[in-house]
């Protein structure tokens, strides 16, 4: 593959990139810790560069769960409704759940 955006990472198939986010989420909760919403999102999508409140907020209201709670990556319908909600943020539309899920398996 070519890359278009050398800024960017990009992927042969969609799942791939999810499978990748997936991953990185991993490292923040089980390596440094970073397990909630306000947590991960302030790393993912820093004040420098995003209305991280805002990020946060939508996140939260989309998810259904508290900024501040605690969250397990083996909780799969957790994560996979995180991922969907951040996608959501992030692109501006949404992604079939099938696609996420087998990102999350792939993990």
């Amino acid at each position: 593959m070519n890359p278009t955006d050398k800024s960017f990472e990009q992927f042969v198939q969609m799942e791939y990139g999810i499978r990748a986010g997936f991953i990185i989420l991993r490292r923040y909760i089980r390596r440094y810790g970073i397990d909630t919403i306000a947590e991960i999102v302030s790393r993912w999508a820093p004040r420098s560069e995003n209305n991280t409140a805002a990020y946060v907020s939508r996140v939260s209201q989309l998810t259904g769960i508290a900024p501040d709670l605690p969250l397990r990556f083996e909780d799969k319908p957790t994560m996979v409704a995180l991922v969907d909600a951040m996608i959501k943020v992030e692109c501006g539309q949404s992604v079939p759940l099938a696609k996420i899920q087998k990102g999350y398996e792939m993990t």
